[in-house]
């Protein structure tokens, strides 16, 4: 139950209840002598039907008890002849008691309806066969400009209350958003550093075999050859010399096989991901996480042939993406990477809301930084919608 509509709804129940009040202290208005046995079970009523708009219902069920009400004011109102305060008090609260809390649109046609039969009705005419005077025109005018101010102000009111609850929603459902996509950046990290691990782990036991499978074999095949020589070294001398010289071809033979392995386990640590397949995992990665159409393309050949470059674009891509969703709210990215004269040439556009005045912080210095020493430059600009961040280095 909302404590702004407690408000209201106490709000109203008190104006109905001081009602009788008001009248017998209303400056020496006659009310008729059967007007209270009406009028306080019907202002009973109306106050009842007031509890209605404490709760989430349909604007049908406020309509049916809005209207309910409207007529309680005429049946208290209307036997006091050109004492027409009462009525404008009990219909003011009632068009703020509506327009507070049923869509603005129904509340204006709504209420206009209501007020327009309220004012038709204070023409001549009579209570239990009595004669009354008609309302002067003035006073009807001010009822009904006082309830359309009434009426305007409440609307006001309810736009700007349901459009904050909007806004209350859609930052919600945001910072839902960008915890999943930290939860699942965190995931990510994990991930890759168990996969480092698991990859040091296979490298080193590779590494155990190659030892195992050349040094070992190089060292058995000596030790083997220096126990022969002790035996040959007194029974055949000839023999000796043979085995000797087999032994230098035998250990010559090893260490060839010894730096063949080692070239090979150097070169091993220059492979990696390329840096088509890191874009393309991190485009996959936003659009599964957080809900945007993140396309790349590549046109022509993208090899840079230096890890730093590879690191520094890759790392450009990261913050424009990152940007387009986090400041740009948008639906949809496309990052472009292809080489033309002479230089090689990144593009990530998006079709967010875009920004005319861009202050230049941590991300973008960041960037500028990591493609100074290859003479990169980075340019940006809004569009209509949307935004793109280029990224241009000579090769």
């Amino acid at each position: 139950m909302h404590s702004w509509r407690a408000a209201v709804v106490a709000g109203v129940i008190a104006v109905h209840s001081a009602v009788p009040l008001l009248v017998s202290i209303g400056g020496g208005v006659a009310a008729p002598d059967r007007w209270l046995s009406y009028a306080v079970p019907a202002l009973l009523v109306s106050a009842a039907l007031a509890v209605v708009f404490l709760f989430d219902l349909p604007n049908t069920m406020y309509l049916v008890a809005f209207a309910a009400q409207w007529m309680m004011v005429y049946v208290v109102g209307v036997p006091l002849g050109d004492w027409i305060l009462l009525e404008l008090v009990l219909s003011a609260v009632l068009v703020a008691e509506f327009a507070l809390i049923v869509e603005p649109l129904t509340a204006t046609l709504t209420v206009t309806v209501a007020v327009s039969f309220l004012a038709l009705q204070q023409g001549p005419t009579t209570a239990w066969n009595t004669p009354l005077p008609p309302v002067a025109p003035g006073d009807i005018a001010g009822m009904v400009v006082v309830d359309a101010l009434v009426l305007a102000v409440a609307a006001a009111a309810n736009t700007l209350r349901r459009r904050e609850a909007r806004a209350l929603v859609a930052n919600a459902e945001k910072d839902l958003v960008i915890q999943r996509l930290i939860d699942a950046n965190m995931e990510y990290q994990r991930y890759a550093l168990e996969i480092e691990q698991s990859t040091v782990q296979a490298e080193r036991e590779r590494i155990s075999r190659e030892i195992h499978d050349t040094v070992g074999y190089a060292f058995t095949n000596q030790r083997m050859m220096l126990e022969a020589s002790t035996v040959l070294f007194d029974r055949d001398p000839g023999r000796l010399k043979e085995l000797m010289r087999q032994a230098q071809d035998a250990l010559n033979e090893g260490y060839q096989q010894v730096r063949s392995a080692l070239r090979a386990l150097r070169n091993v640590g220059g492979r990696g991901q390329s840096l088509d397949s890191r874009i393309i995992q991190l485009t996959r990665h936003f659009s599964d996480v957080a809900g945007m159409q993140v396309r790349y393309e590549a046109i022509g050949p993208t090899e840079t042939g230096s890890a730093e470059l590879d690191q520094a674009l890759f790392r450009s891509a990261q913050e424009g993406i990152t940007n387009a969703f986090c400041h740009g709210s948008a639906r949809r990215v496309t990052v472009t990477l292809s080489r033309r004269d002479g230089a090689l040439h990144m593009r990530v556009i998006d079709d967010g809301v875009g920004s005319q005045d861009v202050e230049e912080g941590i991300g973008i210095t960041g960037m500028r930084e990591r493609l100074a020493p290859f003479d990169g430059e980075v340019r940006y600009r809004s569009l209509s919608p949307g935004f793109v961040l280029e990224v241009e280095v000579p090769q």
